[in-house]
């Protein structure tokens, strides 16, 4: 039962049965538990070479969504999004690539249009510890800012992880590069933290809540919490609802914006 576990090249398979097989066989646990512990160290093993043999290029999976948002705030209208969310495992980093177009028109007029991108690298210093660097772009015009860069360096955590479910924090330090829509340009030394929750509630239904915040002179913070189900092959739908609050809007916004979105997902 272990070795047929062990063909699926699961670690966790492999506890499982180990475990049950303990408990239906005393008094062969230490012969079972290394039986379990060789094929976990093949397992491993196998992973790393495969890692180590790829390219640049390879390796990397995510997803792309496109879809509309119902937008309640500022403004009461429909709009598009476009996004790509990409993450590349190695043997011991993690990079992940971000980006995102968030358009909306109002009786013909463009209202809104704000973009970002970002890069994360984490290295990994243990099994749940590791640490990263981010550099971040955003462009909301509407917000105020033709550019913004962010830069951050700092620790990350993995507080939860089972088969189902997934709990992983980070924070550091950050700088922030403004330059507005009217003019000027500002710096500022600021401190950024985010987290991410996954709960796969059934296989084909899939729970997240992610959030940042940034707390410089302007203080952002952005939420997204998304439910999304399996459609078709790698095609999903997402239902997600999206915060994003400036502590220091321009001329007379509010500083909280909301967005719920209709989505389609296509995972690679």
């Amino acid at each position: 039962m272990i070795l047929k576990a062990a063909e699926s090249g699961d670690a966790a398979k492999i506890d499982s049965v180990a475990d049950v097989a303990k408990a239906a066989f005393p008094g062969h646990e230490t012969q079972i538990g290394a039986l379990a512990s060789g094929l976990k160290a093949d397992i491993e093993q196998e992973r790393v070479e495969e890692l180590k043999s790829r390219t640049l290029l390879e390796g990397w999976k995510g997803s792309i969504e496109a879809g509309f948002n119902k937008t309640t705030g500022n403004t009461d209208e429909t709009g598009t999004l476009f996004q790509v969310d990409t993450v590349r495992e190695g043997v011991t980093t993690r990079q992940r690539i971000n980006a995102l177009h968030d358009r909306q028109k109002t009786d013909g007029d463009l209202t809104r249009s704000r973009s970002l991108a970002n890069y994360q690298l984490n290295r990994r210093l243990g099994e749940r510890i590791s640490i990263y660097g981010l550099v971040g772009w955003e462009r909301d015009r509407f917000a105020g800012y033709s550019r913004r860069f962010t830069e951050s360096l700092g620790i990350g955590y993995q507080l939860l992880r089972t088969e189902d479910m997934s709990l992983s924090v980070d924070a550091g330090p950050a700088f922030r590069q403004v330059r507005f829509v009217e003019g000027g340009s500002e710096s500022e030394i600021a401190a950024r933290g985010s987290i991410s929750y996954r709960w796969d509630i059934l296989p084909t239904l899939t729970f997240s809540q992610d959030a940042a915040a940034i707390l410089d002179g302007t203080k952002t913070f952005t939420s997204t919490t998304a439910f999304t189900t399996k459609l078709l092959g790698a095609l999903s739908g997402r239902l997600s609802y999206y915060v994003i609050h400036e502590g220091d809007p321009v001329d007379d916004r509010k500083k909280t914006d909301t967005t719920m979105r209709l989505s389609l997902v296509f995972s690679y």
